[in-house]
């Protein structure tokens, strides 16, 4: 189990005790050792031992705790004893005390920073360059900038930041979630925009004109070009020849088979056609 600060600071103090206590024999064999020669027992040098352990190990933990807690801590080497140690040791007690409100402050610029990143990514559908909107976007990295600063904001950027932050977040809602909003809250919300960023921004946002989305997304959506309009040509009428048209053949009709019953009549032999008559002789009447 990971120490506390308490357990840290509890140790250091037990510890303390322990080595005026040691030290206090030490003294005493020094004095034997000394006057008669007497060399301290083995279960003071034993006692030393556990003693120098226990420091190691107290350094180590107060060390860990330093890093986790972001305390800065000398290194390892030069804490040598517990004087040494002790500086750290308190500084560990006032940041476990501070951590409440340095968690509530950690999560604090977290969520402005999420909505200052969102407000980077809006983009006005019709205009790249739409005036109202970029100066909106220059305000929010100047706030980005003073949030990410090491050293904290100043007391002018936190008021910035304490009266731009829900303006911004204002500005967000009516462009992602208008639609939800009653009467009264989108009033409230509308005010807000307007008041620290002008109403012309405050418009286009009610009016759908600017959408939020990832940053590797275009500033204004492209709109597919329209397909060029071909012009049909006149499809010139295919004539198809006629067919001759060619007269039914009339087939002779079939000849008349004869009965097998009955024999076939003879035909007559044709008989030489008779001679005509001379003509008779053309007389002329008399004068």
């Amino acid at each position: 189990m990971t120490p506390t600060a308490d357990d840290l600071v509890k140790n250091l103090a037990a510890l303390s005790r322990r080595f005026a206590g040691l030290a206090a024999k030490l003294a005493q064999a020094a004095r034997e050792l000394e006057g008669a020669g007497t060399l301290p027992p083995d279960s003071l040098l034993e006692e030393f031992a556990a003693a120098r352990g226990e420091f190691i190990d107290l350094r180590s933990s107060v060390l860990d705790a330093a890093r986790t807690l972001g305390v800065t801590a000398p290194a390892p080497a030069a804490i040598d004893g517990l004087k040494a140690l002790e500086p750290v040791v308190r500084a560990l007690a006032e940041a476990t005390v501070n951590e409440p409100r340095r968690a509530t402050l950690a999560e604090a610029r977290r969520r402005v920073l999420v909505v200052l990143d969102r407000i980077m990514t809006i983009n006005h559908v019709d205009d790249p360059n739409f005036a109202a909107l970029l100066e909106c976007q220059a305000k929010a990295r100047e706030i980005r900038a003073a949030v990410l600063d090491p050293k904290g904001p100043t007391a002018e950027s936190a008021a910035v930041i304490v009266e731009a932050t829900p303006a911004f977040s204002a500005l967000l809602t009516l462009i992602e979630g208008r639609e939800h909003l009653d009467d009264a809250k989108f009033t409230v919300l509308e005010d807000s925009v307007t008041r620290l960023f002008g109403r012309t921004l405050t418009v286009a946002a009610t009016r759908g004109k600017l959408v939020a989305g990832p940053p590797d997304l275009p500033r204004a959506p492209e709109r597919p070009a329209p397909r060029p309009k071909t012009v049909e040509e006149p499809v010139a009428p295919v004539v198809v020849a006629a067919a001759p048209s060619v007269a039914p053949r009339v087939q002779p009709p079939a000849p008349l088979l004869a009965s097998p019953a009955a024999p076939a009549a003879a035909s007559p032999t044709p008989s030489a056609a008779p001679h005509a008559p001379p003509p008779a002789p053309f007389y002329a009447p008399p004068a």
